[in-house]
């Protein structure tokens, strides 16, 4: 079907209802995705497909509906709907123009927690007087007929509409109503039934037409006799005399029956003679007439006995115990383990992937033979017939290794150099867990990072950075270890994260670097390693990945040296403060010479102790050697 115009905009407002859907079921409710979708179909809802008040979007059949729009069955955000629309027992939903991002999200959340199967019903979440989303439930109307709930056939069910309507929903419904209202109108004998019944009631030439009885009769009516009016006539016409019929029973002696009990007494007479009044229906006599060759069947015992030898024998026949159907008997934790595979591979929708990993974690744990042979069949190699995506056998394999069983997975190969290299950067913490304990196996791990450093040098450094895998202690100490030019590719970004547990073996890690001496005595002096700001760290490792120690570089080293000083004036140890200070001679500055001439000035007359004088006399030579020009 081509779409055109109107149909146009329909279906980007059900996509964009489908979207604000999904993304809530998918996303945190402040997530940009969310409110950003959220916000696309409110912006929908303001313009409107056709000015109207307010948008209808519904079921009817197997289609969906936007106001009177009918959108084509091939549209798979439609399907979508219409089987969410369903799985929460509703008929559709009215959506004012006023509606705001943040009615749309909560709404969206109280969609996610209805399902008819499990008893909540959207009604029993949804406010019924929100004054901006109303909800339709689905309900049979007492007929099949196609264009029974037609869209767009009335008002547009806005907050005008009159009490029990559902706007376009309920088009057909109030059209019938209206035609039997008129029908009856005209007809006489109901006039003679109403004065007969104001008399009875002591109301005699006072009610005239203040109370509609008919109105409310004719909300009652079955479906099938409200599409014919004079048939509803006649059949309102019963009901007024059977009414007539109960009111001595309603009324007391000399008293008078108000409006409001005769209303009452009518409903309760109409709905007791629509439940036993129910109109004949025609009988069928074009019934299946069973499975082909019925005819040919011919009762015969000895046929039957033959038959009956056929089966197996009843006394060999063993019922399981109830032990072995419990959820931790062998077979049915197989059973169960092979669906919880099936689900968390097949899904679509991220929580219920991590329900499913939970349970094969679980599993996992003690896993025998069996759960093997049922997780392998997953794990085949990428490019084999039946292999899973990439992502999701990643997945797999760092469950089994979450669960204890590294060992398996090392020796069944699940983990090797391409592994690592296809499967960067999230394959590291897995490698780092299954590949450090062997040397075969930590070749393996160098071999697929070797492979990688193209990669690395051009931004995929910044990948692991950006996903914190280098935030793991294990990862940091497997790639130390590693060393080489693969792992000082990932260093800037280790200096950065790594946890400060190992803050001081990367910090030795330098003295593997080919650093310049000023940069190398820096290092040598800042103690305790946990001193050395995580961003000089970084820009040391990225100036040796480059090769080129730039006077960026060397100003950065003489700023860091400086602040060291300074904070270490009081709490560092004599022979560690008056090291940093002598190390003051490698980054010659006019700030440097101010500190140190600063330096050999202080206490003079204060300061009497040995160590003032050390600090004294170290910075007055420090800054002759600065100004003689022997620096080194």
């Amino acid at each position: 079907m081509t779409l055109t115009g109107d149909h146009r905009e329909a279906a980007a407002t059900a996509t964009a209802l489908a979207l604000a859907l999904r993304n809530v079921a998918i996303y945190p409710p402040e997530h940009p995705r969310v409110t950003a979708a959220a916000a696309d179909f409110v912006g929908r809802l303001a313009t409107g497909l056709e000015e109207r008040r307010a948008t209808t979007i519904g079921q009817r059949g197997d289609e969906l509906w936007v106001d009177s729009l009918r959108l084509p069955a091939e549209d798979g955000q439609a399907t979508w709907l219409l089987n969410r629309l369903r799985d929460a027992g509703l008929r559709g939903f009215t959506f004012e123009p006023t509606c705001t991002p943040q009615d749309i999200v909560e709404f969206a959340l109280t969609l996610n927690q209805a399902r008819t199967r499990t008893g909540v019903a959207f009604r029993t979440l949804w406010p019924d007087a929100h004054p901006r989303i109303r909800a339709h439930d689905l309900v049979f109307s007492g007929t099949f007929r196609e264009t029974d709930g037609e869209f767009g056939e009335t008002g547009q069910g806005g907050p005008d509409a009159g009490a029990g309507n559902l706007g376009p929903l309920d088009a057909t419904a109030q059209k019938r109503r209206v035609a039997v209202l008129e029908h009856l109108a005209r007809d006489t004998r109901l006039e003679e039934r109403m004065s007969s019944l104001q008399g009875a009631c002591g109301h005699a030439g006072e009610m005239g037409h203040e109370l509609d009885l008919f109105a409310a009769i004719a909300d009652l009516l079955p479906a099938e006799i409200a599409a014919h009016p004079e048939v509803a006539a006649e059949k309102i016409v019963e009901i007024l005399a059977a009414l007539e019929r109960e009111l001595p029973n309603a009324l007391r002696d000399g008293e008078r029956l108000d409006e409001g009990d005769l209303l009452r007494t009518a409903l309760r007479v109409a709905r007791k003679y629509f439940q036993t009044e129910a109109p004949e229906l025609p009988v069928r006599h074009n019934l299946p007439s069973g499975r082909p060759g019925d005819e040919a069947i011919q009762a015969s015992l000895e046929e039957l006995t033959r038959e009956l030898a056929t089966l197996p024998d009843g006394r060999k026949v063993r019922l399981p115990v109830a032990t072995e159907l419990q959820a931790t008997a062998t077979k049915i934790t197989r059973e169960l383990f092979g669906i919880f595979l099936h689900t968390f591979v097949n899904t679509e929708r991220e929580e219920v992937r991590a329900a499913a990993r939970a349970h094969i974690v679980a599993q996992l744990r003690t896993m025998d033979l069996g759960l093997l042979a049922c997780i392998a069949a997953y794990l085949q190699e990428p490019g084999t017939p039946n292999a899973i995506p990439e992502r999701l056998r990643s997945q797999l394999i760092a469950m089994m290794v979450e669960a204890g069983q590294a060992e398996t997975v090392r020796n069944y190969g699940y983990v090797d150099a391409d592994f690592v290299t296809r499967c960067f950067p999230h394959s590291l913490p897995i490698a780092a867990k299954v590949l450090m304990s062997r040397q075969p196996d930590i070749d393996q791990f160098r071999r697929g990072l070797e492979a990688l450093a193209p990669m690395l040098a051009i931004g995929g450094a910044e990948t692991a950075e950006q996903i914190g895998v280098l935030k793991s202690e294990e990862v940091v100490e497997a790639l130390l270890r590693l060393g080489g030019k693969v792992a000082l590719h990932l260093m800037p970004a280790i200096a950065e994260q790594c946890p400060d547990t190992c803050l001081a073996r990367v910090v030795a890690y330098t003295s593997r670097l080919d650093l310049p001496s000023p940069e190398r005595a820096i290092l040598s002096c800042l103690q305790p390693a946990e001193v050395v700001p995580r961003g000089y760290l970084r820009a040391l490792f990225e100036a040796a990945i480059k090769g080129r120690f730039d006077a960026t570089m060397r100003t950065l080293s003489e700023e860091t040296l400086r602040a060291y000083v300074l904070a270490g004036l009081e709490e560092l140890p004599t022979a560690t403060l008056v090291e940093a200070i002598a190390n003051l001679r490698h980054v010659p500055s006019p700030d440097t010479e101010q500190l140190l001439l600063e330096l050999s000035r202080r206490g003079r007359f204060t300061q009497f102790s040995s160590a003032a004088r050390a600090v004294r006399r170290v910075a007055a030579e420090t800054l002759i050697t600065i100004e003689s020009g022997g620096s080194r």
